[in-house]
């Protein structure tokens, strides 16, 4: 089957790493770009792509990333679909990128890992986030699936998992506003 994005070969949080997702525009990139990112504005990350700052993570985010692994293998245990990270690049637009938490080897279904106390609790009242919906929305316009699950977790607690569908009328704004950044840089 012909996808619409290559699978790139890197290490995630390697230097080679960073400095592919600083040279396109990745989902995490997407809530600053849409104006949905409380903690970044479009301004902030255009300027840290200009001067290719390196982000820092604060404790949350690392605890998060740490935290990744268990929680992809409660995704696979619960609900038998084998999951693993993978960097995935439009064939179309080369400068859209994503690194995904999980993607089935079938690549067929789509996984974002939350681990914070924060995105838990929104969870546990069936809430995405808006924060979060433009990276969702991003990592499902690349590899054009019509949904990603929303999978949060924390140690001792179950994992709760929020279906996302495709949002065609967002991922059309998502995409312009995205082409408009992208041709800042």
């Amino acid at each position: 089957m012909d996808r619409p994005y290559n699978e790139i070969e890197l290490e995630q949080s390697s230097p080679e790493w960073y400095e592919w997702r600083n040279g396109g525009i990745g989902a995490s990139d997407a809530p600053a770009i849409m104006g949905e990112n409380r903690f970044k504005s479009a301004n902030q990350l255009l300027n840290e792509k200009r001067n290719k700052v390196r982000f820092e993570p604060n404790v949350k985010m690392l605890m998060g990333t740490i935290m990744e692994p268990e929680a992809r293998q409660e995704y696979i245990e619960q609900y038998g679909i084998h999951v693993e990270p993978l960097c995935v690049q439009a064939k179309s637009h080369s400068w859209l990128r994503a690194s995904l938490d999980g993607i089935s080897l079938e690549r067929n279904k789509l996984v974002e890992i939350k681990c914070g106390e924060s995105a838990y609790k929104k969870a546990q009242s069936g809430y995405v986030p808006k924060y979060y919906y433009g990276q969702l929305q991003h990592q499902i316009m690349i590899t054009g699936l019509t949904r990603i699950d929303y999978w949060c977790y924390l140690t001792g607690s179950p994992g709760l998992c929020i279906p996302v569908e495709r949002d065609e009328e967002y991922i059309i704004r998502l995409f312009e506003e995205e082409r408009r950044f992208f041709e800042k840089l």
